[in-house]
């Protein structure tokens, strides 16, 4: 029993090898070795959907791109262990003061790529403009919309430095995370927040936010990657072999498990008329009228050969009903005869046997 498990076992791990030999080079599978075939990543404490602790006695991150690092560990024969999460302003210090680990999602800029190097995109989504639903606004809002108006940004995400260089006039409101930001917009102290739509499909989809809705769009778009330090330049081109190897089923599920996000439509309902008004709603209105119809007469039709066959019944009943009576008045009539008939022979048997007695 012990040597087919150990047999097994070898031959799993000679096929896990085989698999991952397939996926890295050479030199990649001799430097991850060397680093004990692991990826160690430095998530952060509060960016969901992304990177987040779910309790404050969570040892393990989890989120979209916990579980993208995690797979792509499994694509190259590889084990994904993080360090203690951080503030994105912290491990980004940490990453320019010299320290290795991989962070786990992040957008690539100028300034950041004088200090680490950046993997594919593995996920891209738009930066959108968070309003409170009573926020009036007659069209769909713009930055140049809050020109002397306060947004506020997480300190650190690329949308900031974004509106930084280019709305000037804005004013920043600077916060440690969307949680924040959200927060800071349902008490009044900001005019509007931006950030990603996955991380304000988190908060909406856990019912946190009733309360908010998009304005509109930012026109920055977030391509999240993973990064590291430029003294690890083997990493991030393993880091590619293994999201290379990532199906797009594989993407799809990791998607769905994350985001969830409904758009909501305006006050105006100005969505729901462009849907509404739309050639192929248009046509799908005609055939479900079509369909109604002939359903329609199909009932009515029913119901009256239903109908037919409930007074035809009637008819049949009641007339079986008057044959039974006939029947029943014929045998009273056939007993009160064999009764009279019983009658008469008894009476001529009696005026028989009086002749023969007078003889």
């Amino acid at each position: 029993m012990l040597r087919y498990f150990l047999l097994t076992t070898f031959c799993f791990l000679s096929i896990f090898s085989l698999v991952s030999a397939n996926v890295l080079t050479p030199d990649q599978s001799s430097w991850l070795k060397k680093h004990n075939n692991t990826l160690l990543a430095r998530p952060e404490r509060n960016y969901p959907p992304f990177s987040f602790l779910s309790s404050s006695t969570s040892a393990r991150p989890k989120g979209l791109a916990v579980d993208y690092l995690d797979l792509v560990a499994k694509k190259v024969g590889a084990q994904a262990t993080f360090l203690e999460a951080k503030s994105r302003n912290t491990i980004l210090s940490d990453i320019k003061s010299g320290k290795e680990g991989i962070i786990l999602a992040i957008a690539e800029s100028n300034e950041r790529l004088d200090y680490m190097y950046f993997s594919e995109a593995f996920i891209s989504l738009p930066a959108v403009i968070v309003v409170r639903k009573d926020f009036r606004h007659p069209k769909e809002l713009t930055l140049a919309d809050f020109e002397a108006k306060q947004l506020a940004v997480t300190n650190g995400y690329e949308a900031f430095d974004y509106i930084k260089d280019n709305y000037p006039k804005i004013i920043l409101d600077p916060v440690s995370d969307d949680e924040v930001a959200l927060q800071k917009l349902l008490l009044g102290e900001v005019d509007a927040a931006v950030m990603d739509l996955a991380s304000l499909s988190y908060y909406t989809s856990k019912d946190v936010l009733s309360y908010v809705a998009i304005g509109g769009q930012t026109g920055f778009e977030y391509k999240l990657s993973f990064a590291v330090p430029k003294t690890m330049p083997e990493m991030i081109t393993i880091l590619n072999a293994g999201l290379k190897e990532i199906t797009p089923t594989e993407k799809s599920i990791i998607s769905d498990r994350w985001i969830t996000f409904k758009e909501n439509t305006d006050s105006k309902g100005e969505k729901v008329a462009k849907v509404l008004q739309s050639p192929l709603w248009i046509s799908i209105s005609i055939i479900g009228i079509v369909i109604i119809i002939v359903l329609l007469t199909l009932i009515i039709a029913h119901s009256r050969k239903h109908h037919r066959y409930h007074i035809a019944s009637l008819k049949r009943s009641k007339e079986a009903a008057e044959l039974k009576t006939e029947l029943t008045r014929l045998e009273s009539a056939s007993n009160t005869l064999e009764q009279n008939l019983e009658e008469i022979d008894s009476l001529k048997r009696s005026i028989e046997e009086k002749i023969e007695r007078i003889d």
